[in-house]
């Protein structure tokens, strides 16, 4: 019986095939519509580690314009059946939401099919390009760099990376196609040429780096004026901000050069070396830098509104000439040539100067500027027959009544000179002050010791530097004026442009130094005063003995300051 049902059932029993019945063995995983959390977040990473990156393969861009096409068509046939337009969908979108590739890329995708009713393969963006990562060290080219270095060393030539590289270009160890500073084929060589000059042994000469000298509080007052006074003018109305004209004077040695930041051969003996030059002749110049017009957008200015080099400005002599009577120039005495080049200027010759700069200004259409220059004492000469120091009292007491100061006679000679030296500081501006102001400019005074704020000081670093690298032993001083006037000349407004934006950006960084300072100041302020258990009697007795002390220590100062015979200039 039990051998018959056996037979039956194996009968009845429909035959499998042996691979449906390996897949029969392993239990089916249950498959369901919805997707939870975790498991969109595993696929999603594995489709991201699938995907080459954000670059769109041609069969992605091929798939996502069949889905455009797709849903579009879908779109017309429901709007042409229901016989309504429905409002504007945004198929990009959809697509983006599906495909996980941005918007903007299915919108491009549908958009260079209807320019051209195709679509063409883009390429992944790589570098082709076969570029040499080390120079092969033959004794031929170890000697061709060798001596260039020596070579131009003991001619006291400046030596960069960049004139090794067109020397080893001239040489034919490298090839370039394109042998513009800015591409990126020559940066390449370059920096391969950066790092054979390390893997040598070859270094630069440096020079010490001098020490930064301690601010005196009376420099921190006048640079945080300074900083308000620029601030107030950057943050005024666009139509009442003043235009910035920077102007300095410097000076260049016939010998002046950068072989401090030459490469050099350590291995090289130069003791026996000839001997550089010293630094020889000079020449002094002053130039004015008129800064971007502030009240006109920067993208859109245009012309003169941007930063530029005021060429009626500059102004370039030999330190040690003489202009006489004729307005010749002849040599000036070597006992007269001062060490420092600020005794090659007066204010005479200042006064002079400022008189073309305003001239200058108006024929460039630019005013109302603030004219900025540093604190030289012939910056500052007072109007001729000014009441000096030294005077008798009788005729200080003349000469200041027609700068309509009235004194005294009961009081001494030193009372009414302290007194007039307020009145002078607050009621009679310097001469290049005045002419400033009669052209409706303005004359502001900057900081000692900050040099990194004054975008001046970064043009003539531009200028002495491109003289520099020029120079070698062989050069004469008659051509530094010629190379002086072309570094001017090739100052662009972009250069410019960048100077100024470099030195506000640190002007910027001492401007906030400066409000967390003040902030500082203000809150132990406060909480002194909520701290302060003395009552109001103290309060004023204690303020009456400091003002006593006060003009104690003021007639001390004033006093010595008249002792001083030259007191009509101030210390640069």
């Amino acid at each position: 019986m039990d051998d018959a049902e056996t037979s039956v059932d194996a009968a009845t029993t429909p035959r499998r095939s042996p691979r449906r019945h390996a897949a029969a063995l392993v239990e089916p995983r249950k498959s369901r519509v919805a997707c939870n959390d975790d498991e969109f977040k595993r696929g999603m990473a594995f489709v991201k580690s699938q995907r080459s990156g954000s670059f769109v393969r041609h069969e992605e861009r091929v798939m996502i314009l069949h889905m455009h096409l797709k849903l579009r068509n879908a779109a017309y046939h429901n709007d042409k059946k229901n016989g309504s337009k429905k409002p504007k969908r945004d198929f990009s979108q959809q697509i983006s939401n599906l495909t996980g590739r941005s918007k903007e890329v299915c919108r491009i995708v549908w958009s260079e099919w209807l320019q051209m009713c195709k679509l063409e393969e883009k390429r992944p963006g790589s570098n082709k390009t076969n570029h040499a990562t080390k120079f092969k060290y033959t004794f031929r080219f170890l000697a061709t760099f060798r001596s260039f270095i020596r070579f131009n060393r003991i001619s006291h030539q400046l030596i960069t990376c960049a004139d090794i590289l067109q020397h080893l270009r001239r040489h034919r160890f490298i090839h370039l196609q394109n042998s513009e500073p800015s591409s990126k084929e020559f940066k390449a060589a370059l920096r391969l040429v950066q790092r054979t000059v390390h893997r040598l042994g070859y270094i630069r000469a440096r020079k010490n780096p001098n020490a930064v000298p301690a601010m005196p509080q009376h420099i921190i007052e006048h640079r945080n004026r300074y900083l308000r006074l620029m601030h107030e003018n950057r943050e005024a109305p666009d139509s009442t901000r003043r235009r910035l004209v920077y102007t300095d004077e410097s000076y260049i040695h016939h010998n002046y050069n950068h072989l401090d930041r030459s490469i050099i051969d350590p291995t090289y003996d130069d003791s026996q070396m000839k001997r550089h030059p010293k630094i020889g002749r000079r020449y002094c110049f002053v130039a004015a830098l008129v800064g971007p017009d502030l009240t006109v957008a920067e993208e859109q200015r245009e012309g003169n509104q941007h930063p530029f080099i005021l060429k009626d400005s500059i102004h370039i002599f030999q330190g040690g000439e003489v202009k006489q009577a004729d307005g010749t120039l002849r040599p000036k005495p070597a006992a007269k040539i001062t060490k420092d080049y600020h005794g090659m200027f007066d204010s005479e010759y200042y006064i002079e100067y400022m008189g073309v700069l305003l001239n200058a200004l108006d024929d460039a259409g630019v005013k109302n500027t603030y004219i900025l220059m540093d604190n030289a004492s012939y910056h500052k000469t007072y109007p001729e027959g000014i009441p000096k120091g030294n005077m008798t009292k009788a005729k200080f007491v003349e000469a200041a009544e027609k700068f309509g100061f009235k004194a005294d006679p009961a009081q001494s000679r030193i009372e009414i000179w302290q007194q007039f030296r307020r009145f002078r500081d607050e009621h009679i501006p310097y001469q290049i002050q005045q002419m400033a102001r009669d052209r409706g400019h303005e004359i502001v005074y900057t900081p000692p010791y900050h040099c990194e704020i004054q975008p001046i000081e970064r043009v003539w670093a531009q200028v002495k530097n491109k003289c520099a690298r020029q120079h070698n032993v062989h050069s004469k001083f008659a051509d530094l004026r010629n190379k002086l006037q072309a570094a001017f000349e090739d100052l662009s407004p972009e250069t410019l442009d960048g100077i100024i934006k470099k030195s506000l950006a640190e002007e910027l960084q001492l401007h906030n130094e400066m409000k967390v300072d003040d902030d500082a100041q203000a809150d132990q302020v406060i909480e002194y005063e909520e701290n302060d258990p003395c009552t109001d009697a103290e309060e004023q007795s204690l303020s009456g003995a400091i003002s006593l002390d006060d003009d104690v220590a003021d007639g001390d100062n004033d006093l010595a300051d008249d002792l001083d015979d030259d007191d009509d200039e101030e210390d640069p």
